[in-house]
């Protein structure tokens, strides 16, 4: 499965389920950015995050952070960034994402 559809798939099961239920999701985010070599925060102030592969690398990475720190009021903020930062198009077509 591409990376951006494993990101956008579990940040919209994240957007019905209540913080106690998204360890699944936040696991399998965990899990493809570890792929790429990758954790939380990845890309924060680096020209990576320039790139469209890029942002959506910083767009996991900082799911995670907000998930590692409980910062819960950030969470709704976040998803709703979701098509700004892992458009649907980028999730099918792209290599290199």
């Amino acid at each position: 499965m591409k990376f951006a559809r494993v990101v956008r798939d579990a940040v919209l099961e994240i957007d019905t389920l209540r913080k106690d239920e998204i360890l699944p999701q936040i696991m399998r985010v965990r899990e493809a950015l570890a792929l790429r070599g990758l954790k939380s925060d990845c890309h924060v102030g680096s020209e990576a995050a320039k790139t469209a592969s890029g942002v959506i690398e910083w767009y996991a990475g900082q799911l995670l952070s907000i998930y590692d720190k409980e910062a819960w009021f950030a969470m709704n903020s976040f998803i709703n960034t979701l098509d700004e930062f892992c458009p649907v198009y980028m999730c099918e077509g792209y290599d290199y994402v």
